[in-house]
């Protein structure tokens, strides 16, 4: 084999091993490369529209909020933190006897608790007639206190005079001093 040839074959070789050496050094790395810089911006891609959905939601929950706030101060207003029986069934009374309702009767029951509120149960009877009863219980439902009926049952006397006896059993709620949650 002549000199020329042998050059001719080593340039032949040293082309064809840089040729590999950029593909291995060259192109391999810069195609891994791109594939992570591809996989990174996916996930952020993924990132975003979560933040932007998360955003979203935040917003119409601070809206709910904004919504919910009136209905918290009323909450708060209607079950107040302490008992405070005494003055609320004279308020009951009170009412009754503003709706001629005669042989009342308003009689605490057993106390119970479920989650954060006080549970008084009460026994109300009284009678009247229908319209006056009636009258009553949607005083009730105004006053400044969270009245629950349960129960009412309505009876007609003897003489069908148009009396009736009611009989309601009804909840009363309360918090305690150490319950600051507002529902």
């Amino acid at each position: 084999m002549k000199y020329a040839e042998k050059k001719q074959i080593l340039f032949l070789i040293m082309t064809v091993l840089c040729g590999v050496a950029m593909v291995l050094f060259g192109y391999f790395p810069i195609a891994w490369q791109k594939r992570v810089i591809r996989q990174t911006l996916q996930r952020q891609s993924m990132t975003a529209e979560q933040v932007q959905s998360s955003i979203e939601q935040s917003a119409l929950l601070e809206r709910r909020i904004a919504e919910l706030e009136p209905l918290t101060r009323r909450f708060e207003h209607y079950v107040p933190q302490s008992s405070g029986f005494a003055s609320f069934w004279q308020q009951i009374a009170e009412l009754m006897t503003s709706h001629d309702l005669q042989n009342q009767q308003v009689r605490p029951g057993v106390e119970s608790r479920y989650d954060d509120f006080n549970i008084v149960s009460l026994d109300i009877q009284g009678c009247g007639t229908l319209p006056k009863i009636f009258d009553f219980i949607r005083s009730l439902e105004q006053m400044d206190r969270l009245v629950r009926i349960e129960q009412m049952e309505l009876t007609n006397d003897k003489d069908m005079t148009g009396l009736l006896t009611f009989s309601a059993k009804a909840q009363v709620f309360y918090r305690t001093p150490t319950n600051n949650k507002a529902g």
